[in-house]
């Protein structure tokens, strides 16, 4: 039946099926072409309905040797796809079967009649796979190009090649009898033969062989520049295609015959035969091998492999040299572009999952030292976000490196004609395409070759493939069919602009037609030319051996650096020692001394028991040179107010007394009387300008007398006894004595100094016995031996006057007997005495030569103990008559009998006690009307300026320089100008029974003694300058000699064993640190427990640091706030001694911490790297010591100071950059500045870097140079700064330094600067702002005030008056109330 149709429509459609099923009927047809060799190959039509000729054999190679072009007759089915070449692949892109006979290519044509073969003249398009010359082949479905065949209506080849370890080994490295030209490129060698193939055969399949144009991505693209370089294949490359040529090094021939003895290694092979009967798989795990143990999964980043050996024969240079070379591409036509998120795909494979800031600063060190800093900063991976995946920072930033930027270089100077692009499209379409669908949503490398192969399912993706085929077909064969795509402009045209095209994203197009961009410049301009600055990989500007010793070096101390500090620090310790060793033995010469000098004076006495006169001339010489000289001090109208400022109060009020030599002066009173404040104004230790004037030494005003001058005339023993606790009596005496006299005297003269004083104050029984805390109770010498040595020290330089602040304080009856003694024996030997005292018992008080009662200030008597009973006993009636309210008036006789059973001193005080504030001036002026108005006129008169004092007059007196006095207690010895002390002999009662061994016979034999002549001019030197500056007697010791002896006195101090303390804690608490996180290795576990180690050693042993230093510092300072504030040491001394033995000290506790601490870790072994961090530590440690000290030197008590050091430590561990870093809160970001001046900071930096850095397995590996080590990342992961440890020794050693200056600042402050305000607080103190403010404001009013008028001024004046008067109406009628209910009483 014939049916006719009538419509169009109809017939179109029926057509459309009759060709589609003629066009099914050819799928699978095949067709035979015969090649010039006569060998026939079958080939099979495809789904496209073209011809494919598939694994066709086009060579056969042996292992390691050169393949031979198959040239026989025969039939080849060329129906399948075949074997790739052996590798190990563990990508997506893998082929599924691999074999050593892998020598196969494929011929993809667009040709679907076979009649068509014959015709030819078709170009011919050559692809070359890539793979990093380690993986893929042509054998892979993804390389399909029976589609790309038709599209461009091209001929398409690709093919294999041999690779990795097959591909490119250097036999020559096994076997040394072979020829150094033995050829190690093979995978080259095959890509030559396939050239040479196709030059000969494409004929037969309908190509040009005189078209071809060479197609190559990544290593492919790299393989066409190679035979573009060498003679017999440059031919075939005028016209490619370079699709993402990365820019890598190739191998050396001295790197590829290192990497081939170690797989020769691997397998146990010594020669050629060994290698080639080891398997195939033997072969690839052997080399696999290699890259699992040197390179890692990171090395992917690096692209390190087995890639093509330059050896100057196959492979004449690197293809980026090739490409920038004029001899070799000059008359070339060359596309080259790349994807902008290249390594994204190799990344995700060596780093899969998000990428950390830490390995992301270890890839980027390794990579780009020593640019690294700034290349993060480029890109933007300098940022303070640490939990931020940088995976797409480094993506960005290898893609440039190594792919983008290095064509513009080389395109730049090349002598091609080139076209540049960059795609940016991703993969959309085909998800069952496993090459374009590895890159996700982006474009990375392959995406390109994605969009040539296949056409994609969806219409954007299906445009980009329809525009990049049109511009390949344009390149190949020359005819513009693409009039409506922007023209892609030559890059080599302008250099220096360097346009390119441009393949967005086809999202980032509104147009529904996708179109490329045609730019003027390239993109990334600014990131390449820094990249060309910092050099690419193949050819790199920094040696990266030279990189990897500077990263070496920068981890670790150079041994010059290290020599320096170490010599430092043992230099410290070893002068400790010196000063140690030198203290021990001037101790016992001086103790060889003692015996000398006892020996001799023992010899002495026998002979004045013989009567030797030259015995008792000599020892009367030396009595003599042991007394003082006599100086008379006064007060003068002496009157003070608080703060030495006229508004303060009034604390003293005109007080004139006289205290002369061979007197103990008693200055008594109630509590608030001024005897503390008149005490401090006489010895200087309460600076007053206003009273310097008042005060007279040996007739002169105290203005007068310099620092230095004033304390070689006075001693002062204070309150509290001196803490020379863990010292002999003796052995104080003895420092105390270096200290104090001058250097001109010798150790014998300072010996038998200090045994007249010993055995003057009844000292010498208790010479050996250690002294001890009271609390302690270990026994010890008693309070009244305390107090006396406390005496005997500030009687070592002689003063001519002795000033003691409640001498008897705390003392029971009989040692304050014992003290009153022995000031009494004091005043024998010529001292001038002055004691405050409250209220001494009855013996004690006759011991007095003279009594100063003060009440609110004033001057209440002064005179001797027996006026001072009359005059009280006098005045307390008085004052019973004044206030008759208090009782009945007592009688003479009741006054006897009880003055015969009380105390005086309980009189002095009851009375003055009972002296209302409104009788204060009345009861003071009793004593002037007792007959004291001669002595207070005396006082008061103004001094003659050619007389002494006028005490000691008539023929026979002593005439004193100006302003010498003596008291009555001295007459002179006719002719010999000498005084003569006249006390009774009993006043020597309680100490005689207890004299030392000389003192005895002496006494005994010599019944009067004299005093050394009267202070001349010439010895009290006078000075016109400022009073408050201390200035040192020349004679003393200099400050080192000074710090010398406090540092032998110190460790002289028992106990001893209590200063090692530290040693043996700090050693047992790092013992046990470290054995509890023991882990031997280098794995990742085992740096982390070092580093966690380390750490807590840097901040936990200077906390128990803290501990020792505060009982032992302390200690010390006691010493030197005692010896500081009566002059015998200068803060320097102290400074400099503290400084050394704390160095000392700390060095050796860290040194003995960090080794133990460094070898049971298991740290880093090298040899620097533990110098190093035995230095760092070592500093760190004295740092926080420091640190401790420098709290310690505040005026703060030992629990609070120790708090602050506790609560300091813990601060700057906190804030030291590890455990918290800038960025990760808001508020650390606000101290983030704090840790760049924290020591914890730049030493754990550093410490941990030291041992971190460069241990463990490799990770990456460039040059045969390790470039990353897994302790890299710990490193980084601990959240350390890169601070070199030379830096952070600089920075450790800065802030130690601004510490020690601090605390001599503290110690300074101490010494001087309580002097220098009292005496200049007058014009820079609060007060003197407050007055200058009130001459302000009275500026301001005077105007107002001149305005008052008379009236009201009279009238307020009129008023005062009126108020006076009322008072003393009011005051007269309660008294007469009194009086007459006491009236009403008696009767």
């Amino acid at each position: 039946m014939v049916i006719k149709l009538r419509s169009k429509c109809l017939r179109m459609a029926i057509w459309l099926i009759l060709m589609a099923n003629c066009f099914a009927a050819t799928y699978g047809t095949t067709t035979t072409i015969t090649i010039p060799s006569g060998t026939a190959i079958r080939g099979r039509a495809n789904q496209q309905g073209t011809f494919d000729f598939l694994g066709i054999r086009f060579a056969v190679a042996q292992r390691w040797e050169p393949a031979v072009l198959l040239n026989n007759a025969t039939t080849i089915d060329a129906f399948n796809l075949r074997e790739s070449c052996p590798q190990i692949c563990q990508t997506v892109l893998c082929p599924d079967r691999i074999s050593e006979d892998c020598l196969f290519m494929n011929v993809f044509t667009p040709i679907d009649d076979p009649s068509q073969f014959a015709v030819g003249g078709l170009p011919v398009l050559v692809f070359f796979h890539g793979g990093s010359f380690e993986i893929g082949g042509a054998g892979m479905g993804v390389y399909d190009a029976s589609e790309l065949a038709k599209a461009l209506n091209v001929i398409v080849v690709s093919f294999n090649y041999r690779l990795g370890v097959f591909g490119f080994f250097d036999m020559t490295g096994v076997d040394p009898t072979l020829p150094s030209t033995y050829p190690r490129n093979f995978g080259i060698l095959d890509q030559r033969l396939a050239l040479q193939w196709v030059s000969i055969n494409i004929a037969a399949f309908g190509g040009n062989s005189s078209d071809l144009t060479l197609m190559g991505q990544s290593a492919g693209a790299q393989s066409i520049l190679i035979h573009r370089s060498h003679p017999s294949t440059r031919h075939f490359a005028s016209k490619m295609i370079l699709m993402s040529p990365p820019a890598l090094a190739l191998s050396s021939t001295r790197q590829a015959q290192i990497d081939a003895q170690k797989v020769a290694g691997r397998l146990g092979c010594a020669n050629r035969t060994c290698l080639q009967e080891a398997s195939m798989r033997e072969v690839l795990n052997a080399k696999d091998g290699h890259v699992q143990e040197e390179e890692k999964r990171m090395s992917d980043i690096a692209f390190k492999t087995m890639p093509p050996i330059i050896d100057g024969v196959d492979v004449i240079a690197n293809p980026f040299e090739i490409l920038s070379q004029e001899v070799h591409m000059i008359g070339v036509k060359a596309i080259i572009g790349g994807v902008s998120n290249e390594t994204y795909l190799f990344l995700e494979q060596g780093l899969s999952g998000d990428l950390s800031t830490p390995l992301f600063n270890v890839i980027v060190n390794a990579l780009y030292a020593p640019n690294d800093g700034e290349c993060q900063h480029m890109y933007g991976g300098d940022s303070e976000d640490f939990l931020a995946n940088r995976k797409p920072i480094l993506t960005r930033m290898t893609t440039d490196w190594v792919f983008l930027c290095p064509q513009r270089q080389s395109v730049r100077s090349s002598a091609a004609e080139v076209w540049s692009y960059v795609f940016e499209a991703p993969w959309l379409g085909g998800p069952e395409d496993a090459l374009g669908n590895i890159c996700k949503d982006m474009a990375c490398h392959t995406t390109d070759l994605s969009f040539v192969m296949k056409m994609p399912d969806d219409a954007p993706s299906k445009q980009v493939t329809t525009a990049l085929r049109d511009y390949i077909r344009v390149f190949i064969t020359g005819t513009n069919t693409t009039s409506d795509l922007p023209i892609w402009l030559q890059s080599t045209s302008n250099t220096t602009a360097f346009p390119i095209l441009r393949f967005p994203n086809p999202s980032t197009q509104t147009s529904g037609n996708y179109t490329p961009l045609s730019e003027a410049s390239h993109p990334l301009s600014s990131y390449c030319d820094f990249w060309d600055t910092q050099g690419y990989e193949y050819a790199p500007i920094y040696s990266m051996t030279g990189i990897t010793e500077a990263k070496a070096q920068a981890s670790a101390l150079s041994a010059a650096e290290l020599s320096v500090a170490l010599g430092l620090i043992g230099c410290i310790v070893l002068w400790e020692l010196g000063l140690l060793l030198g203290g021990l033995i001037l101790r016992q010469r001086l103790y060889g001394i003692f015996a000398a000098v006892y020996k001799s004076e023992t010899e002495m006495s026998k002979a004045m028991q013989l009567g030797n006169a030259e015995a008792m001339s000599k020892y009367k010489t030396m009595s003599q040179e042991e007394r003082p000289k006599p100086v008379v001090l006064e007060c003068r109208n002496l009157t003070y107010r608080a703060g030495d400022v006229p508004e303060g109060k009034r604390l003293l009020d005109s007080v004139s007394f006289k205290c002369e030599p061979g007197t103990v002066t008693a200055i008594m009173g109630p509590s608030g009387a001024g005897k503390t404040t008149l005490l401090s104004l006489l010895n200087r230790r309460l600076m007053a300008t206003t009273t310097q004037d008042k005060i007279y030494l040996a007739g002169k005003p105290l203005a007068e007398f310099n620092a230095t001058t004033f304390r070689s005339m006075t001693g002062f023993v204070a309150q509290h006894d001196a803490p020379y606790y863990g010292l002999t009596v003796r052995e104080v005496m003895m420092f105390n004595a270096m200290l104090e006299l001058p250097t001109t005297k010798t150790h014998q003269d300072r010996v038998r100094r200090i045994n007249r004083l010993l055995d003057l104050l009844n000292l010498a029984p208790c010479a050996d016995v250690l002294i001890q805390r009271p609390e302690s109770n270990k026994g010890g010498i008693s309070g009244g031996q305390m107090r006396r040595l406390s005496i005997a020290v500030a009687l070592l330089r002689r003063p001519s006057i002795l000033f003691l602040d409640e001498p008897t304080s705390g003392l029971d009856a009989k040692s304050s007997l014992d003290v009153g003694n022995a000031l009494s024996q004091l005043a024998l030997q010529g001292y001038t005495v002055i004691c405050s005292i409250h209220q001494p018992r009855t013996e004690m008080f006759q011991l007095f030569s003279q009594v100063t009662v003060l009440t609110y200030g004033r001057l209440l008597f002064s005179g001797s103990p027996n006026e001072s009973v009359a005059h009280f006993t006098k005045l307390r009636n008085a004052l019973a008559t004044r206030n008759t309210s208090s009782g009945c008036l007592r009688t003479a006789e009741e006054d006897e009998k009880e003055d015969a059973v009380t105390n005086p001193a309980d009189l002095i005080l009851d009375v003055a006690g009972a002296i209302a504030l409104r009788d204060a001036a009345w009861a003071c002026a009793q004593w002037n009307l007792d007959g004291a108005g001669d002595v207070e006129a005396h006082i008061d008169d103004p001094v003659d300026a050619d007389a002494g004092t006028g005490i000691a007059t008539g023929p026979d007196a002593v005439l004193g320089e100006r302003g010498q006095g003596t008291s009555a207690f001295f007459t002179t010895e006719l002719g010999s100008g000498s005084l003569i002390p006249l006390r009774r002999p009993d006043s020597m009662d309680r100490l005689e029974s207890g004299t030392a061994r000389l003192t005895k016979t002496v006494h005994t034999i010599i019944p009067t003694t004299t005093i050394a002549p009267s202070l001349s001019v010439e010895a009290v030197q006078i000075s016109t300058g400022k009073t408050w500056k201390k200035r040192r007697d020349p004679h003393r010791p200099g400050a080192f000699k000074q710090m010398l002896i406090l540092t032998s006195r110190w460790w002289l101090t028992k106990p001893v064993p209590r200063k090692l303390n530290m040693t043996i804690i700090s050693g047992c608490g790092v013992w046990i640190l470290a054995l509890l996180q023991r882990r031997p290795g280098d794995d990742a576990l085992s740096i982390v427990l070092q580093t966690k180690g380390l750490a807590l050693a840097c901040v936990g042993l200077p906390a128990l640091k803290n501990i020792h230093i505060s009982f032992d510092y302390y200690e010390d300072r006691d010493i030197y706030n005692y010896d500081s504030q009566n002059g015998t040491v200068d803060p320097l001394s102290f400074f400099l001694h503290r400084l050394i033995y704390e160095t000392a000290m700390a060095t050796v506790e860290g040194f003995l911490a960090v080794i133990s601490a460094y070898f049971l870790l298991g740290c880093n072994p090298d040899s620097l790297r533990i110098g190093t961090a035995m230095t760092l530590f070592v500093v760190y440690y004295n740092c926080t010591t420091t640190l401790f000290t420098l709290v310690y030197c505040t005026r703060l008590g030992r629990p609070e100071a120790r708090s602050i050091a506790f609560f300091s430590q813990a601060v700057l561990a906190i804030a030291s950059g590890i455990w918290i870093k800038k960025g990760d809160t808001s508020v650390y970001d606000v101290i983030a500045w704090f840790q760049y001046l924290n020591p914890t900071y730049w030493a754990l930096s550093a410490l941990i870097r030291t041992n971190a850095v460069g241990l463990g397995e490799c990770l990456l590996e460039k040059d045969g140079v390790c470039q990353a080590n897994l302790g890299d990342v710990i490193a980084e992961e601990a959240r350390t700064e890169n601070v070199s440890p030379a830096n952070g020794l600089l920075a450790l050693f800065i802030i130690w330094l601004v510490m020690r200056f601090l605390q001599f600042l503290f110690l300074l402050r101490d010494a001087y600067w309580d002097v220098f305000w009292s005496a200049n607080k007058s014009r820079f103190g609060p007060a003197a702002w407050v007055r200058a403010s009130q001459r302000v404001l009275d500026a301001a009013t005077k105007k107002e005030m001149a305005t008052q008028t008379g009236a009201s001024l009279e009238g307020f004046e009129e008023f005062m008056q009126g108020l006076e008067e009322n008072v003393e109406q009011t005051m007269e009628e309660a008294v007469g109330k009194v009086e007459k209910n006491d009236g009403k009483r008696t009767d």
